[in-house]
This record gives structure tokens, sequence and C-alpha cells, in this order.
């Protein structure tokens, strides 16, 4: 019996430990803006707890807390809330359980005879999605196996149908399939797929899609390999790849240009230009642009005739400014930025029309103010493959054959012991023996663990302590077995002494 116990624990400490340690997130490529959004006069964010809060302009209701009243300070929405887009009067957001809602004045979900409405209150209108983007004239949603479904306008092919300048589809249908995330600008789009690929398409009057050409795409053209965060706006693009160097393309504006040409003209790029290296995340305004580096400094670039670069003046800048240090997220919006440090402590500057800055003014700020404590702080993302030490170099991935193999890949030749060995003066009472063979199952059948196809692996502190404690359990197991052994014997011993 105490060779069996041995033998089943041995076998479960080598499982446990052959296995990688996962912590899983829905949209491996996100970079974490979608939880701080500032677009047309508003702006959201996402506590820890998973609160939304919103504050500045209300007048369609797109704050979402029943009336069309602006808000000043930050007012609760909604809970269970995991990322948020902004657009033009509207907003959409993606719920924990994966249900997309919308509010403000918008055609989406509602049906053609009612037109536009304001809805002042969240409404559902999809399931199973993990990430959203959204333009003034379009919504796209990336679901849960990874498909992409979109809805609005197709005047420069955005819904991947011939350019129709009166097509206007007012449910979402299905467009493109193994997406990791999404972007809009104004009437383009720019997807990563599960390999890490961009692809783009829509409106390429000024070179946003990035293809070389000034051609309207209505098919996904491949730009790009190994791309870890994509950001885009009106017709304007960028792009991160993994070793941290950022690219730009479209129609750069004048300051950036100035940057890049040594002109302070605005200039068109037809295909990507590399910017910068060490970027971890960037974040484009149509006059700035923000970009956290990997040592997670922010800085700012562009137009500043609002205080949006953060320095305390308003002086444009053709070179970057550091605008804030020890930065988690930025977030570039209409004049208005916002930042969430690495102490959770959300920050706002800039333009403070309606409110917008959320510090209960409406007097612009050319220097971060602290609007709230605690709000949601990720960390840098780390974005890797399935496998816990191989990086995802494609979209599909091969299963090596172990349907003649009960164990995990690699312990397939396990030599079980023929015999225990105590240590010297210790003997099983007469009488008292372990089989001479211990006869397991042909198969030992291990529950089927599904792996989603987009996963993010993390350095886990409280799945490591968990896995040694485990480890350690273990070991004092086997020293209680022992410890048994040695009492059985001695009081067998001691009995048959006295009797």
């Amino acid at each position: 019996m105490l060779r069996r116990l041995l033998v089943v624990i041995f076998i479960s400490f080598i499982v446990l430990a052959t296995q990688p340690v996962y912590d899983v997130s829905a949209d491996a490529w996100a970079d974490g803006t979608e939880a701080i959004i500032s677009s047309s006069g508003s702006s959201f964010a996402i506590q820890p707890d998973g609160s939304l809060w919103a504050w500045g302009n209300n007048g369609q209701g797109q704050l979402g807390d029943g009336t069309n009243v602006d808000r000043h300070t930050p007012v609760k929405i909604a809970d269970n809330v995991a990322s948020v887009e902004s657009q033009d009067g509207f907003t959409v957001a993606v719920k924990s359980d994966n249900t997309l809602w919308i509010w403000g004045r918008t055609t989406l979900d509602v049906p053609e005879e009612e037109g536009v409405v304001d809805r002042y209150t969240p409404t559902k209108v999809l399931d199973d999605v993990v990430a959203v983007a959204s333009s003034a004239n379009n919504v796209m949603a990336v679901r849960t196996d990874g498909s992409l479904w979109a809805a609005g306008s197709n005047d420069f092919g955005q819904l991947l149908k011939e350019p129709d300048l009166w097509y206007f589809r007012r449910h979402f249908e299905e467009i493109m399939d193994n997406v990791a995330a999404v972007t809009l600008g104004s009437g383009h789009a720019l997807a990563i797929r599960n390999d890490g690929s961009l692809w783009a398409w829509g409106n390429n009057a000024r070179g946003q899609i990035g293809d070389n050409t000034t051609i309207n795409r209505h098919v996904p053209v491949h730009i790009m390999d190994n791309v870890a965060s994509i950001s885009a706006v009106s017709s304007y693009s960028a792009a991160v790849q993994t070793d941290g160097s950022l690219w730009v393309w479209g129609e750069i504006g004048h300051n950036i240009g100035q940057l890049l040409y040594g002109t302070g003209t605005a200039r068109e790029i037809h295909s990507p230009e590399r910017l910068h290296e060490e970027v971890r995340t960037v974040s484009l305004s149509w006059r700035f642009v923000l970009m956290i580096s990997t040592d997670n400094n922010l800085y700012g670039i562009g137009n500043n005739s609002h205080g949006q670069l953060g320095n305390g003046t308003d002086n444009s800048a053709n070179e970057w400014i550091r605008i804030m240090d020890d930065v988690d997220y930025a977030f570039a919006g209409d004049d208005t930025a916002l930042a969430i440090d690495a102490d959770g402590s959300l920050w706002a500057w800039g333009f403070n029309q309606r409110g917008r800055i959320g510090d209960n003014t409406t007097t612009s700020r050319p220097r971060p103010v602290m609007v709230m404590d605690e709000f949601m702080s990720m960390g840098a993302p780390i974005i890797v493959a399935a496998e816990a030490d191989t990086p995802n170099t494609g979209q599909e991935e091969s299963t090596p054959d172990n349907s003649d193999n009960p164990f995990p890949d690699g312990i397939s030749d396990i030599e079980l012991p023929n015999e225990i060995t105590f240590p010297d003066g210790i003997e099983l009472p007469d009488g008292i023996g372990l089989p001479d063979e211990i006869e397991l199952p042909d198969e030992i059948g291990l529950p089927e663990i599904h792996v989603p196809d987009e996963i993010v692996i993390v350095s886990d502190t409280q799945q490591t302590t968990t896995l040694l404690l485990t480890i350690g359990a273990f070991i004092i197991i086997l020293i209680l077995l022992v410890a048994i052994a040695v009492s059985s014997y001695l009081l067998y011993s001691l009995n048959k002494r006295f009797n």
C-alpha cells in the first residue's frame, strides 16, 4: 500500500511540475489604452474593479449616466467593464462577460425606420466579444473565436465590400478571421492577425494603408510582420513592432514632418517609415502624438496649443518632450491627454472644454493634473505565444502525436523504482510486506485542457508560489509516509516485546 501511494504521488508530482504556468488574456495584443479614452470632449476610465467612470461632454448621452448633462468630475457608469472606446457622440464598451454595449447618438443596432437615436444608458448589441474599435462611421469587434465583425459605413470599403457611398450596415456582420486586434482611422482600418502580421484596408487617399499606393482597398493588404500594437487617427497610422521600433505612415502633421524631414510642412508617407526605437506603445491624435518608451517614460511631440504636451507651455514641439516617468499607459485625445502611472493614478492635461480633464473646472491644464487614484494599472504588456518558451511564429501551431503516451511530452520514459530502501536499522515488521509488483492501468487519462489561440504568458508570482507550495506539500507527505512506516515498525516491535 505504501509503495502504491508513493508511486501515485510521484506521478502526480511529475505531471504537475511539467505543466506550463499560464495567465490567459482575451486579447493578446492589447496595449492597455482601452482602459482610458478621451474623444470629442468626453473622457472615460476603468478602475481595477471593472467600474467604468466618465466625464466631460454629454450632449448626446455619450457618458451613459442617463442624462445629457456635461460632467466636470468622473461619474460611475457601469460595472464589470473590460475596455471602452468613444467617438463623435457615442461610446462602446466590452464587459468582462464578453458582451458589447453601446450608448450615445447612434444608428447601430437600431431599426432603419428609427433613424438616429440618443441612448442615455448602455444597450447590449453583441455577445462573445473580446475587443472593440470605433471611428465616426464604423464599429468593429473582435470576437472570442478571432473573427472580426463590423458595422457602419462602407464608403471606402471598410466592410470589405466594393466601396459604396450609400451602403450602411446597422447590424454587425463577420468580415475577417484570425484577428487579434483592430484600430480605425477615418475610413481605414488596421488589424493585427494572430501571427503578428499587420493588414490594412479602406481609405488610402493619403497613403494611410501603407502599401506604397494611394489606391483605396476593399480587400485587406499585408503591410508588415512582428507587430505588437497599432494606432490610427484620421488619415494617419502607426505601429510598434516587437523589437520596439515605431513606424508611421499616411498624412504626417507638420510638427512630426519637421522631425522626419527637417521641414515644417505636412507630408505624406505611403509606406511605413521608422520614426523611433525602444518604444513600448504609441497613441495618435491628429495634432500630437504620445509615446511610452521601453523604460516606461512618457514623451510627446506635435501641436501644443492647449498644453497637451504637458510641459507647462503652449509651444508646439518638433522634438520629443519628456512629460512623465513611470507611466503604464497613455492616450492622446482631441487636444487632451490621459495617462495612468505605475501607482495606478490617473492624470489628465491639455484642453478642458466641457470638463473633459475631470478636475471640476473648464480651465485648460498645460501640466498633468491627478484626476483619481487607484485606477487601472496593468504594467507593461508582454506579448508572447502559447508555448511557455517559444515565440509565436505562425498562425497555426502543430501538435505532436502523443496518442500512445499518457504522460506529458518529455516524460514518456518514467522508470518506477523496483524497491523502496529504508534507512539502516529500520525494517518492516514480520508479516507486513509490500507487493512484489504494482500493476498500473495501461493508460492514465488526464483531463483535456483547451489552450486559447491567443494568450499572454506573464511572470505570475502568485502561480509560481502556488507551485512551490504544492511541491513542498508533496515532500511533507513523503516524510510523513516514511514516519508512519517507522512508527508502525516501532509499535510492532514494542508489542512483540511485551507480549
